[in-house]
């Protein structure tokens, strides 16, 4: 196989798994839709700036695919973390009101 077909299967892997993390928010499992996205190695979660600086500078080197995809996978993301925040937020509120 070439380096371009190459290219071109993983691409097309990472953008089915986008869809699969698109799934998981839909049947209301963020924390899965999160671990499926960090499986794809497109957006660093960890916090750690040399990380996010260099996929940032690796981005110009993706599949063209996954670069006009950024729209789609960065608000998936977001939205993912939106919704395990939620949940959290969510199971620790009724446990502070018990206490008062």
């Amino acid at each position: 196989m070439n380096r371009a077909a190459g290219k071109d299967r993983e691409a097309v892997v990472r953008l089915l798994r986008i869809r699969e993390a698109k799934d998981q928010i839909a049947t209301g499992k963020p924390e899965v839709a999160i671990d499926i996205m960090e499986s794809t190695e497109l957006i660093p979660l960890s916090g750690d700036v040399a990380k996010i600086t260099r996929r940032a500078e690796e981005f110009k080197d993706l599949h063209e695919a996954l670069q006009r995809n950024l729209q789609a996978y960065l608000p998936l993301t977001m939205e993912a973390l939106a919704g395990v925040h939620q949940k959290v937020k969510s199971s620790v509120i009724p446990d502070a009101t018990r206490q008062m």
